[in-house]
């Protein structure tokens, strides 16, 4: 029994010191050396593009851009060896609803955690609250900069964007006023751009123009065009877009702004002044302005056009068809790789308008999705958003260029940064002169409520691109009107809301009935008399597609102040005028004079409903 007391009492304390190691911390038991060393939990990624596909580049690049995109980002893998990204294409939608893919996978709760964000879809992105606030990490970053210590006091107006390589422009698209009504820091540009004039200088040369002078302004820029347009040889002088990308910035140097935010934080589309007409006029003389040259070949005179839009411009300037045309110069890139070497290829900055020097600023931008619950995640997406703005992608592009032959195409403050000196003197002066300007009168492209579809409101009126694209002759006819006159059937229905009664008819004039060409004096008509409009007027306004709800709306001619929001009803209390009256106190007696005032009447219309439109 002793024997057996004293076996119980030894198993009690062995038993006691291994139910005490168990509850002992990990810290104070030893490790063997050939445990294995727990392994962080792996965070997989996802990019999404604009269009709700996958952003990320791929391993088989192959353009030279691919490749320093691709480089950028297995320099990032190998930094942070726990992220990895996922192959998930993601929803993506052809043809012009592209954009809206993005916003399916938003709702669907299948987006990336990072998203690719542009100007124009960023306040979308806001409201809707898709984008993640990212202040704390912008702060550590401003932090890490400047050599304070971790969490220094800061504030967003504390934060000299420039300290970080955000240009000041930029700043105001990505620190903005959030649902909250607070600023916040929703996104990060991962290089700028700016739009600039790119030209031919063999072609300068042929026309017996200087190729070391660009035009430096609106004058210069159409006596330029329509000395570069040879129709014989199928050549014109300047090429553009054929929605408004490139006419956005003829708006802002013609003095106009296109939206505009107000103390409150609301967005008005405000491109529906004078000058924005003064601003059509020109370009409709720019790119319609015909030109005869004799060819040689057929024998005969062949006409053709100053400027022409479309999207064969870029490759028409490749095959020395084009003269001038405007593309971006970047922070990193002056110039777009082409077959064209730096003694061919010309780069300015845009020139100067009646009113002031302006181009726009653009920037791809990455964001964190507002769906990412996971902090690691989280801090995951940051750092590879950080890692595409730093230094050390800039250097990675630059050596891939450098590699790939491209080094007179680059910056050449980065080919000095990064110790690429020696081809320094392949860069043209000029291009580096056009880079600053450029940046320094840069304008964000529209960024404000609605501004997603602002390049189409702009172009919304096919009556604006018919007045001033598609009637370069405005010559008169025999009965001293535009031959051919403008007719309604080539305008919008929307527009017919605005005054029906004053819009032409087949002949030019408003509708409601033929008028001499005069306008000898007409008085009102006499009491109860029928001032409806004749029946021929609403047919042709049917044929337009308006429709008879539309048809009795009117505008108050008065109410023309910019960034106005119209509408439109039967309740207007604009009355009904008639036809031949307005039309002699409005356009007046002299032809010429009536046909540019009836001009500008219609431009002042559309434009004013597509500022309406955006609000």
């Amino acid at each position: 029994m002793p024997y057996c007391k004293i076996v119980l009492l030894s198993i009690g304390f062995l038993l006691a010191e291994c139910l005490g190691a168990a509850e002992a911390p990990d810290a104070a038991a030893p490790i063997p050396k050939d445990a294995a060393v727990p392994i962080p939990k792996e965070v997989v990624l996802n990019i999404s593009d604009m269009t709700g596909g996958n952003a990320l580049p791929g391993k088989e690049a192959r353009t030279i851009d691919q490749k320093a995109k691709r480089a950028v980002v297995d320099d990032f893998l190998r930094k942070n060896p726990g992220v990895r990204f996922s192959s998930d294409t993601g929803i993506k939608i052809p043809g012009e609803a592209a954009e809206s893919a993005i916003l399916m996978s938003m709702a669907g709760g299948s987006a990336g955690e990072i998203l690719y964000v542009n100007f124009r879809t960023m306040d979308q992105f806001v409201t809707q609250n898709f984008l993640y606030p990212i202040d704390e990490y912008v702060f550590d970053w401003v932090r890490e900069v400047k050599g304070l210590p971790a969490g220094a006091p800061m504030t967003l107006a504390d934060i000299n964007p420039e300290d970080i390589g955000i240009h000041p422009e930029v700043w105001k698209v990505v620190c903005r006023r959030g649902n909250d009504g607070i600023k916040h820091v929703y996104c990060i540009p991962f290089g700028t751009v700016v739009m600039a004039l790119v030209y031919r200088k063999d072609l300068f040369k042929e026309a017996g123009l200087d190729p070391n002078k660009p035009p430096k302004d609106w004058d210069e820029l159409y006596e330029y065009a329509k000395a570069l347009t040879d129709p014989a040889k199928g050549q014109y002088g300047i090429g553009s877009d054929p929605i408004s990308w490139h006419f956005i910035d003829f708006l802002w140097q013609g003095g106009s702004e296109c939206v505009v935010e107000d103390a409150d934080g609301n967005w008005s589309a405000v491109f529906n002044d004078d000058n924005a007409v003064n601003t059509l006029r020109y370009f409709r003389k720019l790119f319609c302005t015909k030109v005869k040259k004799f060819d040689p070949e057929s024998g005969q005179e062949v006409e053709g056009t100053v400027g022409r839009r479309g999207w064969d411009y870029f490759d028409d300037f490749s095959r020395g068809k084009c003269a001038m045309y405007m593309n971006y110069t970047s922070d990193t890139q002056l110039a777009t790789i082409t077959d064209l070497q730096p003694t061919v290829l010309g780069i300015a900055a845009l020139p100067a308008g009646p009113i002031r020097r302006a181009n726009e600023i653009n920037a791809p931008m990455w964001g964190i999705s507002s769906q990412v619950k996971d902090k690691s995640k989280r801090d995951a997406a940051w750092k590879f958003i950080r890692h595409q703005a730093s230094d050390d992608a800039k250097r990675i592009v630059t050596k891939i260029f450098v590699q790939g032959g491209y080094a007179n195409t680059l910056n050449p403050k980065y080919l000095e940064k990064f110790g690429y000196t020696e081809y320094l003197e392949e860069i043209p002066e000029s291009w580096r002169t056009a880079n600053v300007e450029a940046f320094k009168y840069g304008r964000p492209e529209p960024y404000g409520r609605n501004c997603k579809t602002i390049y189409l409101q702009m172009k919304l009126p096919r009556g604006v691109e018919h007045l001033c694209l598609r009637r370069p002759d405005h010559a008169d006819g025999p009965d001293g009107q535009p031959a051919g006159g403008v007719r309604a059937l080539a305008l919008p229905a929307c527009v017919h809301q605005q005054d029906p009664a004053l819009l032409p008819g087949d002949d030019g004039l408003p509708a409601g009935g033929r008028h001499d060409p005069e306008f000898p004096d007409a008085a009102q008509p006499a009491a109860g008399a029928d001032r409806r409009r004749p029946r021929h007027g609403r047919a042709r306004l049917r044929r337009a597609g308006a429709g008879p709800a539309r048809q009795s709306a009117a505008v108050d001619p008065g109410r023309d102040r910019p960034g106005h929001r119209h509408s439109f009803g039967a309740g207007d209390p604009h009355p009904r005028i008639w036809p031949r009256l307005a039309a002699q106190q409005l356009l007046g007696a002299d032809p010429a004079r009536r046909r540019q005032r009836l001009f500008d009447l219609h431009v002042q219309r559309l434009l004013r409903f597509a500022a309406a439109r955006i609000v």
